[in-house]
């Protein structure tokens, strides 16, 4: 403490010291923080930067990958291809003229390209463009042509500057016919400063100074591709030295990425990111000067600096500070320490007016100085009436019992100086005169001596306690009677299972008195053995620790018992007592009994009935035997309760509702109905059903009897299927022998119209309008012996000529023309099987059956989607062919064709492989293409399934029966010939059509063989005699009037042993196929056939061995 007058001393020098101390480390702490705030915004920046950079880099390279594949698009379109090579053999007619320059104006506007262009096959010639004011062929340009001859792809020139000062970039890509042939060149022309310069320079933030630029090297310069933004023009046309290192252009094209810190084109500071442009030689800089990057950091700096001049004026001033604290901390500690006295007292009070007790303190004398408001509300006294009169005036106490006054607390108190408490039955009398029960304690106040300075007196009113014991009185009482009056013996149990209490019930079942009977085990007294029973509820509820234990019948003494036991747990949840009660049901036990026998008897003879059995009541299922739920393929908890139509199927249950309402009304419903069951899975059966009132659980209900007709329906629609197949089997008789005689003359006339149709064709070459017309018949014809050939097909009239075959093999031959097939918007997806066996099949009919379902399924897909194709060894078991009519047992190679498209009803897949059935829309099939691929299946002793639903897609899997021989060897394939094969033999033609020995001499003559023309068999025989040399080929009709082609081939080898023969007709029949496959050794041809189809196979003839 200071004296007066006197104030604390302060150490200045130190004060000073510690200032000078803290003001230079502020200062360096301040440069610091500075020069480490400018690396992070430097770093920050840079990262932005490279974010930009990256993006940019990756629209570069996109952009371009973009203009390639735009270029090769329609390159790689088949219709593309056709339409352009159909084109170039008249690339000055007109209307196909105006047709291509209108697509390519329509394309250059739709995707923004400067120009489109089609050069010739040497890339130097332009035969057509969009614009009329093209620009010649640069030689950039050319470069790209090589380029893309090398690749057969697309390829993309170098940058140039057109004529005009247009900054282009061309994509080109070749394009070849269906056969192969390079055809000329498709070239895409991009504006580069309206497509690709303005989204360079475009930037994600407002900044006066970030740019993009590409560059690339040209010799020993760098030079700028895209227009710089701050110096105009530069494109192409500005370049620097590439000995100029500080350039970050420079950098970037010795191989440089990332972070660079230099100078740009302007000897401007800048911080760029470096990176390569992939698939390109250019490379991407990307830049922001450095005085733009490192305001942000001069901001910085001086907000630092405010800071640094504030933390030393703010350290300053506390030192000023410190001699006026020294001062003014004495006063403040004398002044705590009155302030926590006064809060003591004032905490005191606050506690003593707030307990739930009465609390009265008195002076040595016994004069009453404080009261707390739950005293003064219990003697009536206000505090500042009571207070000086003695404790006896205010705290007036009598005896509950004698009413005598009680020796006053404070006698005893200050006498003894010790804590003493009231008698029991204390009585206080209020001021009013008002009596309550309370119990009280009194305490001396002692000082720190020891001395007695008063005491505290406090007291509790006891009136709602004393209520509360009264209620207890009156509970237990009550409770009481109730357990002897229980009917049933009862007994109260300890958990050690002795007895505490018993009913009077209990006691005359014991046979003891109540004194002899409390404290004993129940089992000691109850049960004859004296011992705990097997099963005891009490044991299991202590043992199982459960909330109350399950009944259980007890036989004791010749009667029986219902035993159970509840247990009593006090607030913790432990248990204090059991409650244990015994029923007597012996009688009951007995009517049970008879009951149970009864219903068992009635159970047996319903259960083991043959006949489903149901009781209805209300509309709902009350009870089903087990043939019934067998009949709904059902548990019985899934059935009861449901309603009694929930198994009749949809189209029968207004009928059995008509039965169940005529009957409820009263009506005579008799005899019994054939209706159908449905069960859980769906499924129906067909049964005979009879209902009979009855009495269930005392209500009305109905006993439903019904009889499986399954296996008689079954013998029915069997009888029916053998039926129907054999009406099938004689429709397609009759279709194929109406298919085989259409097919005979229709091929012959239709051999007719292609043969002349291809011979004016090579008489009119140069005039393209009459070479159209002939092209547009020989199409025609195609389509019309097509059309034929499916029609035989169907009828499985087709000549085959099968051979053991490996479907993987023969499938991923054709993966590329299916694909092309079903376009490529649809995914085409193929998964062979694992070492797929060998089948025996006509490698053309799985051409046939792959491009019919392909087909169906590309028609079926809106848009976008995916056919699978799968193969797989299966071997069918009876089971399966038990369920699926027409299979039969043995092993096969499963074929699969599946598709996501739009699926088909059930109506549908009913009529699917029917003839002539389409869903589609006019001119869009014949419908013949499923019944071609189910003729074909059956011709080859096969199978077909589909599988369908409306929204889910189709799937059609096709059985072929295994062929136990070695696997074929793959064929290596041969390419088409570029002319036809000629040959100088005599050939003897014979045909009975006049128009086809026309057109077939004029084939043969030029060809280069001499031909004997024939119109019968009976003609060529008399014309083979009298010719004068050898003849080595017959190429004859095989259906003639009076003999077949096989029959003169026989009489005529007898003359000439090595004359060769080859067979032709639109139709067979079985002259020379058996079962519809060609016979071994036999040369065919099929009408109508192209001379080019008939050059080939003459060779084949005469050269095999």
């Amino acid at each position: 403490m200071f004296s007066a007058g006197s104030s604390p001393k302060v150490n200045l020098r130190g004060v000073i010291a510690l200032f000078a101390l803290f003001s230079f480390l502020v200062v360096v702490a301040g440069h610091l923080y500075y020069k480490k705030e400018v690396e992070l915004i430097r770093m920050e920046k840079y990262q932005g930067l490279s974010a930009i950079a990256q993006e940019k880099s990756r629209f570069v390279t996109a952009w371009l990958v973009a203009r390639a594949k735009e270029a090769a698009r329609p390159a790689r379109s088949p219709f593309f291809r056709k339409a352009l090579e159909e084109w170039l053999t008249d690339p000055k007619d007109p209307s196909r003229l105006e047709g291509w320059k209108a697509r390519f104006r329509m394309d250059r506007e739709d995707f923004g390209y400067d120009d489109i262009l089609l050069l010739d096959k040497d890339g130097w010639s332009v035969l057509l463009t969009a614009r009329e004011d093209s620009n010649p062929i640069d030689l950039l340009t050319h470069e790209a042509v090589k380029k893309a001859r090398e690749l057969k792809g697309p390829a993309l020139s170098e940058p140039y500057i057109c004529p005009k000062g247009t900054i282009h970039l061309d994509a080109v890509c070749p394009v070849y016919s269906l056969q192969g042939e390079l055809l000329a060149y498709f070239v895409l022309r991009s504006d580069l400063g309206e497509s690709l310069f303005p989204l360079l320079q475009s930037w994600p933030t407002p900044s006066p100074s970030a740019e993009t630029l590409i560059v690339k090297q040209e010799g020993n310069q760098v030079i700028f591709i895209n227009e710089l933004r701050h110096r105009r023009p530069s494109a192409l046309s500005f370049g620097v030295p590439i000995h100029r290192h500080e350039l970050p252009a420079v950098q970037a094209v010795m191989g440089r990425a990332g972070m660079f810190l230099g100078k740009d084109y302007g000897d401007v500071e800048v911080l760029a990111d470096l990176r390569p442009v992939s698939g390109t030689s250019w490379f991407m800089v990307t830049k922001v000067d450095a005085d733009e990057i490192l305001e942000e950091a001069r901001y910085r700096g001086i907000v630092t600096a405010f800071f640094v001049a504030l933390a030393l004026f703010f350290f300053a001033s506390l030192a000023g500070l410190w001699v006026r604290h020294g001062r003014a901390r004495l006063w403040k500690k004398l002044y705590r320490s009155e302030r926590e006295l006064r809060m003591e007292r004032e905490s005191f009070r606050t506690v003593l007016y707030s307990i739930g007790d009465a609390v009265i303190a008195t002076s040595k004398d016994g004069n009453v100085e404080i009261m707390n408001p739950v005293a003064e509300a219990l003697t009536g006294w206000r505090e500042e009436e009571a207070k000086g009169r003695p404790l006896e005036e205010v705290f007036r106490i009598l005896n509950e019992k004698s009413r005598e006054p009680v020796e006053s607390p404070v006698k005893r108190v200050m006498g003894e100086g010790l804590v003493v408490g009231l008698a029991n039955h204390t009585l206080l009398l209020s001021k009013d005169g008002t009596e309550r029960p309370i119990a009280d304690s009194g305490a001396p106040i002692k000082e720190e001596n020891g001395r007695l300075t008063g005491m505290v007196l406090v007291f509790r009113d006891q009136s709602q306690d004393r209520a509360r014991q009264k209620e207890l009185e009156r509970s237990r009482t009550e409770w009481e009677q109730i357990f002897q009056a229980v009917g049933h013996p009862t007994i109260i149990l300890d958990p050690e299972f002795r007895i505490l209490e018993a009913n009077e019930e209990a006691i005359k079942m014991s046979g003891l008195e109540k004194e002899q009977l409390l404290g004993k085990k129940c089992y000691q007294v109850f049960h004859t053995s004296g011992e705990q029973p097997g099963e005891c509820p009490c044991m299991s509820l202590l043992n199982q620790d459960q909330m109350k234990a399950p009944s259980v019948e007890q036989t004791e003494r010749g009667r029986t018992y219902l035993v159970s036991c509840t247990p009593v747990r006090d607030k913790k949840g432990n248990l204090e007592k059991l409650i244990h009660v015994a029923t007597d049901v012996t009688q009951l036990k007995k009517t049970q009994e008879a009951l149970l026998e009864s219903q068992e008897k009635f159970r047996s003879l319903v259960e083991n009935a043959t006949q489903g059995i149901l009781v209805v009541q209300e509309e709902r299922i009350q009870y089903a035997n087990p043939e019934a739920l067998r009949l709904f393929g059902a548990s019985m908890e899934e059935v009861l309760k449901a309603h009694y139509l929930d198994f009749t199927h949809p189209e029968d249950r207004e009928l059995i509702a008509d039965r169940y309402r005529r009957r409820a009304l009263g009506e005579t419903v008799s005899g019994s109905v054939e209706f159908r069951l449905v069960d859980l899975l769906g499924e129906s059966k067909w049964v005979c059903g009879y209902t009979a009132n009855i009495l269930w659980e005392g209500k009305p209900a109905y006993l439903v009897f019904f009889q499986d007709l399954s296996h008689q329906k079954s013998i029915q629609a069997e009888r029916e299927k053998l039926e129907a197949q054999f009406l099938q089997a004689q429709k397609m008789e009759a279709v194929g022998r109406l298919a085989g005689g259409v097919a005979h003359d229709f091929n012959n006339m239709l051999s007719v119209v292609s043969g002349y149709a291809e011979l004016a064709l090579s008489a009119v070459e140069g005039n393209k309008l009459l070479e159209n017309y002939l092209s547009e018949i020989q199409g025609a014809v195609k389509k019309s012996a097509s059309l034929v050939r499916q029609l035989l097909a169907f009828a499985r009239k087709q000549v085959i000529s099968p051979s053991p075959l490996d479907l993987n093999d023969a499938i991923s031959n054709m993966l590329k023309m299916l694909k092309r097939l079903i376009g490529e918007d649809i995914e085409l997806v193929w998964i062979p099987g694992h070492e797929i066996w060998t089948v025996y099949l006509d490698p053309a009919q799985l051409d046939q059956i792959l491009a019919n379902l392909l087909v169906n399924a590309r028609d079926a897909i809106p848009g976008t989607g995916k056919v699978t194709i799968e193969t797989e060894n299966v071997v069918l078991d009876q089971d399966y062919c038990r369920e699926h009519a027409g299979f039969l047992p043995g092993e096969y190679v499963m074929l699969a064709v599946t598709d996501d498209g739009c699926g088909m009803d059930k109506e549908t897949l009913e009529m699917v492989f029917e003839p002539f059935f389409t869903t589609k829309g006019l001119d869009k099939g014949t419908g013949l293409g499923l019944s071609t691929v189910y003729g074909i299946v059956k011709q080859n002793r096969g199978f077909i399934n589909v599988y369908s639903e409306p929204g889910e897609g189709t799937t059609f899997k096709i059985y072929f029966p295994r062929h136990k021989a070695v696997k074929p060897a793959q064929e290596v394939g041969s390419r088409p010939p570029e002319f036809f094969p000629k040959g100088t033999e005599t050939v003897l033609l014979v045909e009975d059509d006049m128009a086809l020995i026309k057109v077939y001499t004029k084939f043969l003559e030029t060809l280069g063989y001499k031909v004997l023309p024939s119109s019968s068999p009976h003609e060529a025989v008399e014309l083979a005699m009298a010719h004068q040399g050898e003849i080595q080929l017959l190429l004859t009709d095989v259906v003639m009037p009076g003999m077949s082609g096989k029959e003169l081939w026989g009489i005529l080898k007898e003359h000439y042993p090595g004359l060769r023969c080859l067979f032709m007709t639109g139709y067979t029949a079985n002259a020379m196929v058996h079962h519809g496959v060609l016979q071994e050794g036999v040369n065919f041809i099929g009408k109508p056939f192209t001379i080019g189809t008939l050059a080939s196979k003459l060779r084949e003839v005469m050269e095999a061995k």
